[in-house]
């Protein structure tokens, strides 16, 4: 697989990124994981995420292969959390998606480790982020990154289990 290439995201792309979604949808009801739909993450979302600057591309040979989200926002849940490193300063991860076509090729791996880099060197100090405990495949994903799991909520289709990392 060639080099990822990060960038953030232009409102052109809006259509290729919906698409993405929706093709990593059907590809995880097919594995029985009801984690998104058409009402999220939705194309209102996902455009607020690239105005805001917050949504990133990864580009693999002239097509994005996943995109994901980060800044330092969180819904109310978040509160209730007992955070390991509650005084850290800390990015959250939202949205991660690889298309199917790049699946089961470690693409997710590279980029949260890329995640972490950036986020080390703009002066952070943990990253928290939350996934579907329906998901075996991104709890084993973040859990084999060395995320610890710090709680839970409930939250639309299920129960989410929030996790952090020391970078």
């Amino acid at each position: 697989m060639m080099k990822p290439i990060y960038k953030k995201a232009d409102i052109s792309e809006i259509d290729s990124i919906c698409e993405l979604i929706k093709n990593a949808i059907r590809q995880m009801e097919s594995q029985g994981i009801y984690q998104w739909d058409e009402d999220y993450p939705n194309i209102d979302i996902l455009s607020q995420d690239i105005t805001n600057e917050e949504l990133t591309t990864v580009n693999i040979e002239n097509e994005i292969a996943a995109i994901y989200v980060t800044n330092t926002e969180y819904d109310e849940e978040y509160d209730k959390v007992k955070w390991h490193f509650p005084d850290a300063k800390f990015m959250i991860v939202h949205r991660l998606c690889v298309s199917p076509k790049f699946q089961n090729k470690g693409l997710a791996r590279i980029i949260v480790e890329h995640i972490e880099k950036e986020a080390k060197h703009e002066g952070f100090q943990s990253i928290r982020l939350d996934t579907f405990s329906g998901n075996p495949y991104s709890l084993r994903l973040y859990k084999s990154l060395g995320y610890t799991e710090t709680g839970h909520f409930f939250w639309r289709k299920g129960c989410l289990i929030t996790m952090e990392k020391l970078l």
